[in-house]
């Protein structure tokens, strides 16, 4: 690849936040994974139903053979912080967490 190339390839990072398991913000990521910790957990009853989909045998068709996994919490959204809140009222979940997060980055 060529040095113009990889000009035209560059992005640039105006800002950053997160919410992942156990870690509500990037610093607390990173404050995570020095201290070796683990946001992977026994998954809740509500996110997995294990009756129907678990099945400790490796192959299953439609199971899964693990109970394990990292769950970010359920929580409100705080409609106050949005710019339009009615657009994400019945938006999906996966959108109106990365419009939280808008107003927690951190920019550089």
């Amino acid at each position: 690849m060529s040095p113009q190339q990889r000009r035209d390839r560059s992005i640039a990072v105006i800002g950053v936040a997160c919410r992942l398991p156990n870690a509500d913000s990037p610093d607390e990521f990173w404050n995570l994974l020095d201290a070796g910790g683990s946001a992977v957990r026994e998954l809740p009853a509500d996110r997995l139903d294990r009756d129907l989909y678990f099945d400790s045998r490796t192959g299953q068709k439609c199971t899964t053979y693990s109970s394990l996994g990292g769950v970010i919490p359920d929580r409100p959204l705080d409609l106050s912080l949005i710019p339009h809140p009615d657009e994400l009222r019945d938006a999906d979940p996966c959108h109106q967490i990365f419009a939280d997060l808008f107003p927690h980055r951190q920019d550089p």
